[in-house]
């Protein structure tokens, strides 16, 4: 800590780790060690801490936004995408979003992006369904008790919108 620069307020640190989970706010990162708090207008400019102006990344990602490797508006991007997905999203649907985002067991249907998810658990992925990001496609065949074993999410073309500006540091509230 700079000498004369108060310490972060430990209420303050909360909401941030809160905000992401945990992990680094760069969304093809995600780590969850040597997490730090960067400012993102520069402290020695604004002087304070405040949530709107912190922001919680992992070491390497802090000192690569430090080098400029990261450039402001990204970081800015970045956090305030943080606000929509937590504001609209629930944790399971954005790591829907983070596993289309990384690639991480998604498959193809028709050359769209998707991925196989348990069933009966629908009411998981509501508002990504509401909003037009995925669509549902229930499995038929194995069930128990008219609930199918397994669906599928498909990753619409206003999803992969999404996902492809989370991805690019891009705003997504107009995708």
């Amino acid at each position: 800590m700079p000498e004369g620069r108060p310490a972060i307020p430990a209420a303050l640190q909360r909401a941030l780790l809160e905000e992401t989970g945990h992990r680094c706010a760069i969304p093809t990162c995600g780590a969850t060690e040597a997490l730090e708090f960067a400012h993102i207008e520069p402290w020695a400019t604004v002087q304070e801490h405040s949530f709107e102006n912190l922001i919680v990344l992992c070491a390497n990602d802090h000192y690569r936004f430090d080098r400029g490797v990261i450039t402001r508006i990204s970081m800015q991007n970045y956090k305030a995408n943080l606000a929509l997905l937590h504001g609209r999203y629930s944790d399971v649907e954005r790591r829907v979003l983070q596993m289309f985002l990384l690639n991480a067991d998604v498959h193809k249907l028709d050359d769209a992006p998707m991925m196989t998810v348990a069933g009966g658990l629908r009411f998981l992925f509501y508002a990504l369904v509401k909003d037009g990001v995925v669509d549902l496609h229930p499995v038929t065949g194995i069930s128990m008790n008219g609930i199918p074993s397994h669906d599928v999410l498909v990753l619409t073309a206003k999803g992969a919108k999404i996902v492809d500006r989370m991805r690019d540091a891009e705003l997504i509230g107009d995708a």
